[in-house]
C-alpha cells in the first residue's frame, strides 16, 4: 500500500524584525497540527486567521502545535492560539522553560548577558542601551496560560503529523530549544530556522541553564549541519523564506562560510589577545549599537571553534576583562569538530 504523503502548508505571518515574515506551517490530516506562530502581535494573529482559513480552517480546528524553537517570532502568539483551540503544545525542553515562565526567563537572560557583556569589554553606555533593547523584546512574547499542557520531545521522539509519523530531530545552534522534524517516505523536513535559504541562521550566545557551562553555539551548530548533510531531503521547509530543494549544497556553502570566517578571526589575533568586544569591531568596523548581540554571538562563536582545535586560549586580565590569545597560527591545525 502505497503511504500517504503529509501535505504542508506555510502560513506566512509578519514580524517587526529585519528578518522579515516567519513561516508558520499547517500540516493537514489528523492531527491537524500548526508548527510555529509568530510574534505576539494583532497584525501577526490577524495573519494567521486569514492563512487558516486560506485553507479552510479555523483556530479552533488544530489538535496540536509543535515548536520549533524558543524565540519570539516563532511562539509570541502561541498563548493565544492554546486559549482558542485548548491544544497540547510539543516543544523540547529547553523551550518549555520560556513556555512556562517568559518574564522569568528574560530576567535570567538579562542578568546573564550584562555581566558577560562587560568582561567582553562592551562599553558600559552601550550595554545600557543593548540592555533596554533587550527588556523591550519582551513585549513580542508570553507564557502560556496555567493549565496549558506541554510535552516535551527529545531527539529520537515520534510525533504524529498529518496521518503519519515525523521523526524529532535535536538540532541545537541556532537556538538551544531547537527541534526539527523529518519524515522519510516523502523526505520532508520541518527545518524551523536551522535551515533557511536567504539568510544566515545565526548561532546566537544563550545563557547556561543551572550549573551547566555556556553551550558553544556555533560548535553545535556545525555538527547539527553535518549530521542533516547525512541526511536524504527532498524539501527543508524553513522558518523564514522559501524552501531548501538541495540542503547538501546550502550546508557546504554554510560550513566554507563559517570555516572562512574562523581563520579571519584567528588573524586578527596575531597581532595580539584581545576581548571579544574589539573583535568585533574589528570584524564589523561599523556596527550599530542594535545588531552588537549579533556581532558578538558571531565572534564568540567562532572563538569557540578555535578552542575545541586548541588554538585559542581565553583568560581572564585583572581588568575583569576576558581576552583571547592565539596559541596555534596555522590555518592546518587538526579540526577539533570532526
Amino acid at each position: 500500500m502505497m503511504s500517504l504523503e503529509p501535505r504542508v502548508v506555510p502560513i506566512s505571518v509578519p514580524t517587526p524584525f529585519p528578518v522579515g515574515p516567519v513561516n508558520a506551517y499547517l500540516i493537514d490530516g489528523e492531527p491537524l497540527t500548526l508548527v510555529d506562530a509568530g510574534p505576539k502581535t494583532e497584525v501577526a494573529w490577524d495573519a494567521m486567521l486569514a492563512g487558516l482559513a486560506d485553507y479552510g480552517r479555523r483556530i479552533e480546528d488544530v489538535g496540536q502545535i509543535v515548536l520549533t524553537h524558543a524565540h519570539m517570532d516563532h511562539y509570541g502568539l502561541l498563548r493565544r492560539v492554546v486559549a482558542v483551540c485548548n491544544a497540547p503544545v510539543l516543544a523540547h525542553p529547553r523551550a518549555k522553560l520560556w513556555l512556562d515562565d517568559t518574564p522569568g526567563e528574560w530576567a535570567r537572560r538579562g542578568r546573564y548577558f550584562s555581566e558577560f557583556w562587560a568582561r567582553a569589554g562592551v562599553p558600559a553606555e552601550r550595554r545600557l542601551r543593548m540592555e533596554q533593547a533587550l527588556s523591550a523584546s519582551v513585549d513580542y512574547a508570553e507564557s502560556l496560560m496555567p493549565g496549558a499542557v506541554v510535552r516535551t520531545v527529545h531527539d529520537g521522539d515520534v510525533v504524529q503529523m498529518g496521518g503519519v509519523p515525523w521523526r524529532v530531530l535535536y538540532t541545537p545552534g541556532h537556538a538551544g530549544s531547537h527541534i526539527s522534524l523529518y519524515e522519510p517516505q516523502s523526505q520532508q523536513m520541518i527545518a524551523g530556522d536551522h535551515l533557511l535559504l536567504k539568510v544566515s541562521s545565526n548561532p546566537l550566545l544563550e545563557p547556561p541553564i543551572g550549573v551547566q557551562q555556556r553551550a558553544r553555539s556555533l560548535v553545535d551548530y556545525i555538527a547539527s549541519l553535518k549530521r542533516v548533510a547525512e541526511m536524504d531531503i527532498r524539501v527543508a521547509w524553513g522558518g523564514h523564506g522559501p524552501p531548501v530543494l538541495n540542503h547538501r549544497a546550502l550546508i557546504d556553502e554554510r560550513l566554507a562560510h563559517h570555516a572562512e570566517r574562523t581563520e579571519q578571526v584567528a588573524g586578527l589575533l596575531t597581532g595580539g589577545p584581545r576581548t571579544a568586544y574589539e573583535l568585533t569591531l574589528d570584524l564589523f568596523p561599523q556596527l550599530p549599537t542594535s545588531a552588537v548581540f549579533l556581532g558578538l554571538s558571531e565572534v564568540v562563536g567562532h572563538l569557540d571553534v578555535l578552542e575545541t582545535q586548541d588554538r585559542v586560549r581565553e583568560w581572564e586580565s585583572d581588568d575583569g576583562l576576558v581576552r583571547y590569545e592565539l596559541l596555534i597560527d596555522s590555518a592546518e591545525a587538526v579540526d577539533g569538530l570532526e
